[in-house]
């Protein structure tokens, strides 16, 4: 069987080796043609491209990822705007939320004219 007598194959041209250190010295041709083929290389992901201008297409897509991962996003508990990996964090803090004790300790300023609580003074005075 070839696959028994010639156990390395090379995914890119379907040619098998016997030796594996052979099989790597093939399989750096394929790179060096690649590197020739397409020059233009992301220096986000390495990906390598024919052009200029694909290479410049394809970086936008990570442009816009990255946009979209700094987008800030509301917390459907108190309606502040935080970026996404700080989100989740933020959100701890509404855990206890419903306990009287720990949202007087969070909260410690009483409007006299609402059920509504601040952390600051301040905060109080502008409601």
């Amino acid at each position: 069987d070839e696959s028994e007598r010639l156990p390395f194959k090379c995914d890119d041209c379907g040619r098998r080796f016997r030796h594996r250190n052979v099989f790597y010295k093939h399989q750096r041709t394929h790179l060096e043609d690649d590197e020739r083929k397409r020059p233009y290389k992301c220096d986000i992901c390495e990906k390598r491209f024919t052009g200029a201008a694909n290479l410049a297409f394809h970086k936008n897509n990570h442009l816009a990822e990255e946009e979209r991962l700094m987008k800030r996003v509301e917390c459907d508990v108190c309606g502040k705007k935080f970026l996404p990996y700080h989100l989740s964090k933020h959100k701890l803090i509404h855990k206890d939320e419903n306990d009287p004790e720990q949202l007087e300790i969070r909260k410690p300023f009483k409007c006299e004219k609402c059920p509504k609580r601040y952390s600051t003074e301040n905060s109080l005075k502008v409601h």
